[in-house]
């Protein structure tokens, strides 16, 4: 059987390696044709090697045991010697010098080489001259080994496009997610950026064609702005309502972090104030616009794309607007939010803040809650309007739910306040508990439901560390049916009561 062993190997086996073939300089002694004359073989073989002598061998050993000999003539010698092929064994008859020996061997027909098919499963070794024997002998084996092959490859390309189908749907939603991402974080910024502007220069539009504005008596938004992440725009109205006035209103939009803000959107002790620029380059002050109690429905989170807006339907007179503030056929209309520095108004709002804590723990507070057919279907959560217990502020709020029995609850929430920092924590009402009731048609107390503060429930009532604590109530106050079949909507209204009573 004929093995696949290079020349080198053949040729060059080391004396250790293989004791019953003698070696001569590398060379298996059996491979040469001729024997070597003692003369010949004192002088090539090296007494330290043990093989024919090279020029290595000068330089490496002691001189003494190659004393008199050339190695020029060593070299000679050796590139004279014939050799036969290292596979005359098996048939080949090929003698030459042993130079030529490696170009003999490399295309010896009876070398032994591996199978074209070797990678594809088939270990045979032929010698040369019988590989297209063997190809046409083993063609259907060849064949199977392909298609196995085939088929593995298949496998592994199906698998690979699972894969590479599961990575690129993974990338994409990762591109899609890192994209809304990017785009949140860049509103976010710029919101920030605007909120920043608008409390320190103010933000201006420079409102161009004013006179074809009021030829057409046209309404015009201008560029949207932020407060504190909340998302304004305002209108201008030339002719508002056939009027010989300019009209403005301040409009919030629905923003793109509503779900993370706190509603109705307040201003404690600032304003939103509107000038224009006059010709001369002044600034004057037209209307200040304020969130309080009154337009609290203006500033809750907007349902459609804006809610409604406050403002005033007079601002200047279209006269006025075309004699004192146009230049060039364009007017700026600066928006800015300012602190409230009237002592009487910060005065006044003290009193009215400690005037509904009386009311709380007098009468009472209603709340009218409309539209309840529908909240109850989208299942959504209404704030109502904010009261203070002494100096702290709470709003209360329901919400639907869609349980087994399909009920409303009635939480109230603790805000964060003006004057938080000057009285005393956490919250407590000693003797008093908070009473809600809902009304009937007749104003009676038709069902009631009580919050009594203990050490069970006190951490709803502590300072509040963000815009609010956790909200704290009831959450199975009453059913949507009885609410419909107990006589208690008004118009589909339905009216709750908020007091402050003894235990």
């Amino acid at each position: 059987m004929c093995t696949n062993i290079s020349a080198y190997e053949l040729l060059y086996e080391h004396v250790g390696k293989n004791n019953e073939q003698p070696v001569l300089g590398g060379y298996r002694k059996d491979l040469l044709i001729k024997e070597l004359t003692e003369l010949e073989e004192k002088m090539l073989i090296c007494r330290v090697c043990g093989g024919v002598m090279r020029e290595e061998c000068f330089k490496q050993h002691d001189d003494s045991h190659s004393e008199g000999v050339d190695p020029g003539v060593v070299g000679e010698t050796v590139a004279e010697l014939r050799i036969q092929c290292p596979l005359h064994t098996h048939g080949c008859i090929w003698v030459d010098v042993i130079p030529k020996v490696q170009q003999h061997f490399e295309h010896c027909v009876y070398r032994a080489k591996s199978c074209v098919y070797s990678e594809y499963g088939c270990k045979t070794l032929i010698q040369r001259g019988k590989i297209d024997s063997h190809l046409k002998e083993s063609c259907n084996e060849h064949m199977l080994q392909l298609l196995e092959q085939v088929k593995k490859c298949t496998l592994k390309l199906d698998s690979s496009n699972i894969k590479i189908e599961a990575l690129t749907v993974r990338n994409l939603e990762l591109e899609s997610s890192l994209k809304q991402q990017t785009r949140l974080l860049a509103a976010q910024i710029e919101a920030v950026k605007l909120s920043n502007r608008i409390r320190a220069d103010g933000v201006s539009w420079v409102v161009t064609g004013v006179a074809q504005q009021i030829e057409e008596r046209a309404k015009i938004w201008g560029p949207y702005f932020y407060v504190d992440g909340y998302k304004f725009q305002i209108m201008l109205a030339f002719g508002y309502e056939d009027t010989s006035y300019v009209a403005l209103f301040l409009c919030l939009v629905r923003g793109e972090r509503d779900q993370d803000m706190i509603w109705p959107f307040r201003l404690d002790r600032e304003k939103f104030v509107f000038t224009l620029r006059k010709t001369c380059g002044t600034e004057v002050t037209l209307l200040t616009v304020s969130t309080s109690e009154s337009n609290t429905d203006n500033f809750k989170r907007p349902e459609s794309s804006r809610n409604k807006a406050p403002g005033t339907a007079e601002l200047v007179s279209i006269s006025s607007l075309l004699s004192d503030y146009c230049s060039g056929d364009c007017i700026t209309v600066t928006t800015c939010v300012r602190n409230r520095t009237d002592p009487i108004e910060d005065l006044n709002r003290e009193v009215q803040i400690l005037l509904r804590s009386q009311d709380i723990r007098g009468v009472g507070v209603v709340w009218k809650i409309e539209n309840i057919s529908k909240m109850m279907e989208e299942k959504k959560e209404k704030w109502g309007p904010s009261f203070y217990v002494g100096r702290y502020l709470f709003h209360p709020s329901v919400r639907f739910f869609c349980n087994s029995i399909p009920n409303m609850g009635l939480f109230i929430t603790l805000f964060k306040g003006p004057y938080d920092n000057e009285i005393a924590w956490p919250f407590r009402m000693g003797n008093d508990r908070f009473i809600f009731a809902i009304l009937d048609k007749q104003g009676n107390e038709a069902v009631t439901n009580s919050i009594i503060l203990s050490e069970k429930n006190i951490h709803f009532f502590v300072r509040p560390e963000g815009p609010r604590n956790s909200a704290y109530g009831c959450a199975n106050l009453i059913s949507h049916d009885y609410i419909f079949n107990r006589d208690l909507l008004i118009g589909n209204c339905l009216n709750i009561k908020i007091m402050i009573r003894n235990k």
